[in-house]
């Protein structure tokens, strides 16, 4: 996985600046789908892994795949593969005289020979912030067969309250292999402490029938709701989570192994899931942190991507029930992603373009 942005010489593309670079491996054998923009376009790509360890790349222009729309002003924010196969492609367009921001995601099919068609005019609420649900089976593969989305329908800012408009959402894959459509629920009561509706930026699967979704206003999350699946395949919100330490906001959130989850405001807040599935506050940990990302690792600690240049943290649980976390574990400045791989060992992406391989010792 690689997210960032190239300025130079990029292969296949020539000269210039490449920015959006999301790269997406959905298969076993290291093929699946990706998307850039580069030189102001915006590209679909279409990559395989060949015998002699090289990838074989073909690009098309969105625009040349999704005939009749002006893409003057897409902001492209990601794709993802569906359950057959099809590909998602969200983004937003922006009306530079009202400031309002119309979100869609387009729907196309990616052929034998590697280039892409539109499906059909279906369009669906689409995903604002980048962010969608991704559960990892054992081999480290997607289970899109369960692949849900969250995003908004658009944004409509009111010059005269000052206030951003918009109507947050789930999208379910989960038949979309039968019936070629999603179902989509509005999220009700996914609002502030002021009644305002929040962005959607991070849904988590907790249990088979239990979501967590956390939103906000920005680049923060204000509150974390937990939402329950119906038998009839609705979703019901069960459960509200805010933080109770120094801030009205989290800086991040993270699911452990057990279930029991990670708040960050000023410090570390552990909420433990009861038997009931709802959750209580556990422990704070009064050393203070900033939770950028986080993994699971295989023996049960927690790495932590601590943000603004201060380097990796280690949660660990200890036999007492209680927890330890321990700064500065690996000396790694400007982390901006962490990777779990199959075999165990975990990637560390930094801001620097450095990318570096971690493997667990015996001790």
């Amino acid at each position: 996985i690689f997210t960032g942005s190239i300025r130079g010489e990029v292969k296949g593309f020539g000269e210039g600046e490449a920015e959006n670079l999301e790269f997406r491996t959905r298969h076993k054998d290291g093929s699946g789908v990706a998307t850039a923009s580069f030189g102001g376009k915006d590209f679909l790509l279409s990559y395989s892994l060949r015998p002699d360890g090289e990838y074989q790349v073909k690009r098309t222009a969105i625009s040349e795949v999704i005939q009749g729309v002006d893409f003057s002003g897409f902001d492209l924010a990601c794709c993802f593969e569906l359950p057959n196969g099809d590909i998602a492609i969200s983004g937003g367009f922006d009306d530079d005289e009202s400031a309002n921001t119309e979100f869609r995601t387009f729907l196309v099919r990616r052929q034998e020979d590697g280039t892409f068609v539109r499906v059909d005019d279906t369009e669906v609420p689409c995903n604002h912030s980048g962010e969608q649900l991704v559960m990892t089976s054992d081999d480290g593969l997607a289970d899109k067969d369960s692949l849900l989305a969250i995003g908004v329908s658009g944004i409509f800012y009111d010059d005269d309250n000052g206030r951003e408009e918009f109507t947050p959402y789930l999208v379910d894959y989960s038949d979309y292999k039968a019936t070629g459509r999603p179902e989509v629920y509005r999220l009700e009561g996914f609002v502030n402490d002021a009644g305002d509706p929040m962005f959607p930026s991070k849904l988590i699967k907790l249990s088979e029938d239990r979501y967590m979704i956390a939103g906000g206003g920005g680049l923060h999350i204000d509150v974390v709701y937990v939402y329950k699946r119906n038998e009839d395949g609705t979703f019901e919100q069960v459960e509200r989570i805010k933080p109770e330490g120094n801030r009205e906001y989290f800086f991040g959130i993270h699911v452990m192994p057990n279930g029991d989850i990670l708040m960050d405001d000023d410090r570390l807040h552990e909420y433990r899931r009861r038997s009931d599935g709802d959750y209580e506050l556990f422990d704070t940990d009064e050393k203070w942190t900033y939770l950028e990302d986080a993994i699971n690792l295989a023996n049960g600690d927690i790495l932590i991507a601590r943000g603004r240049d201060r380097g990796l943290a280690i949660y660990s649980p200890r036999p007492d029930g209680s927890s330890v976390l321990q700064k500065d574990a690996i000396d790694i400045k400007g982390v901006f992603e962490l990777v779990a791989l199959p075999s165990g060992n975990i990637l560390i992406c930094t801001e620097a373009g450095e990318i570096y391989e971690y493997m667990l010792k015996p001790d």
